[in-house]
């Protein structure tokens, strides 16, 4: 053997050891995980369901306000400082006051979803191909949907029915925060998965309530104005609603949580919204018009309730198949109107249920999904193979060079 050739050969040994190299690091067994916004949404404060697996282990209680911490939620406010603190108490929904949001302003919904949710539409094919892919029926399916938040992709006001702008998007969600460490704007939920895996039959916390809740600027962080419901079997809603019939569609209202000597009051019971006793809200947008304490003319409640509630099948345009996935608007002195069905949020029935509300600004979702929404990968399992297939073929024409410059 030629000395000439024993270079070539052990170079084509490095090149096919590098290429073996770089195909175990570009398509081995790690998962890529997604990427986050490029434009993350702020953290939101929140609250576990009672079957939550961080509430069953007693890490924090149903009845908590939280705020994402790493790997468990703070505690921002404890129940206590709402009334909240008996066994069996579920925090149900949060608001602030967003009477500052002008009635014309256009704005898009953001919502949470239960573990019995399953989502009715694939992803929008416009959303996928800006690289925004994970949906409400996606990350059903990959089971951890319940501690996800999504965007709609119909426009809002708070004077008009929530509908599709002009150009091409289906009636459907986008994922715009995980349940776990997706840049960063997660909810420190169970499990602890990217967009990307595949969690079936794995015990999911319910983010069952949201709401960018006002701050006192002590270092403390103690919360302000916050307006609530619990759910319907909580023992604590009998004290709280004072002379009202004890129902999960009251809603309360505590000006200073973590100041002793302020006190929960009944904002609006559920007669006073156009709801019955046996109905139950779960997800909450209060609009406090004129600032008091009181559910009074110029204020507004965008809305939904639990599965089974009795007044889904008698609203006004609501129809028999109503369910909980459905949002309504409330105006003082008017009957309760739908503003966005199922459908509307790529939803289904009768199971489905939209489980917490917020909303963030913007006219268009094609435009704002790519900044406020969770990515794909930028280099998936498909993209490890072709850097490894381009890494091969650079390896080869440098065989060859040098084979060249060898002889």
């Amino acid at each position: 053997m030629t000395s000439n050739h024993k270079k070539v050969t052990g170079v084509r040994r490095c090149a096919i050891t590098a290429t073996l190299g770089i195909l175990a690091v570009c398509c081995g067994t790690d998962r890529a995980l997604a990427d986050p916004p490029t434009a993350p949404l702020d953290p939101p404060f929140y609250s576990f369901d009672a079957e939550s697996p961080k509430v069953l282990s007693g890490l924090v209680h149903a009845y908590d306000i939280l705020e994402v911490n790493d790997l468990v939620p703070n505690i921002a406010e404890p129940g206590v400082s709402l009334g909240l603190d008996q066994p069996g108490d579920d925090l149900d929904a949060l608001s602030r006051d967003y009477s500052g949001l002008l009635t014309g302003q256009e704005f898009l919904l953001l919502f949470s979803v239960d573990r019995t949710t399953e989502g009715e539409a694939p992803p929008d094919p416009t959303l996928v191909d800006l690289h925004v892919p994970y949906n409400a029926k996606d990350q059903a399916e990959k089971g951890q949907a319940a501690g996800d938040q999504y965007m709609s992709t119909v426009v809002c006001t708070r004077q008009s029915i929530c509908a599709l702008p002009r150009r091409g998007l289906t009636n459907n969600s986008t994922l715009v925060r995980n349940n776990y460490d997706e840049g960063g704007t997660d909810f420190a939920a169970d499990p602890p998965t990217s967009a990307e895996d595949t969690a079936a039959r794995v015990p999911q916390d319910n983010v069952d309530a949201t709401s960018a809740l006002p701050q006192s600027p002590d270092p403390d962080r103690e919360v302000l104005e916050v307006f609530f419901s619990a759910s319907e079997d909580s023992p604590s809603l009998v004290p709280l609603s004072d002379i009202h019939p004890p129902s999960g569609a009251n809603i309360f209202f505590n000006p200073h949580p973590a100041n002793a000597t302020s006190e929960t009051s009944v904002f609006a019971a559920a007669s006073a919204l156009g709801l019955g006793q046996d109905d139950d809200i779960d997800a909450m947008i209060v609009f406090n018009g004129d600032g008091d304490i009181l559910f009074t003319p110029g204020d507004q409640v965008m809305f939904s309730l639990t599965p089974g509630s009795p007044s889904l099948t008698t609203y006004l345009g609501s129809g028999v198949d109503a369910g909980g996935a459905y949002v309504f608007m409330v105006t003082h002195g008017e009957d309760p109107v739908v503003i966005a069905t199922a459908e509307d949020l790529g939803l289904g029935l009768p199971d489905d249920n939209v489980d917490a509300l917020d909303y963030v600004i913007c006219p268009d979702a094609e435009l704002c999904a790519p900044e406020f929404g969770i990515r794909s990968p930028y280099f998936p399992a498909v993209a490890g193979w072709g850097l490894a297939v381009t890494a091969l073929l650079g390896l080869v024409a440098g065989t060859a060079l040098f084979r060249r410059k060898s002889k």
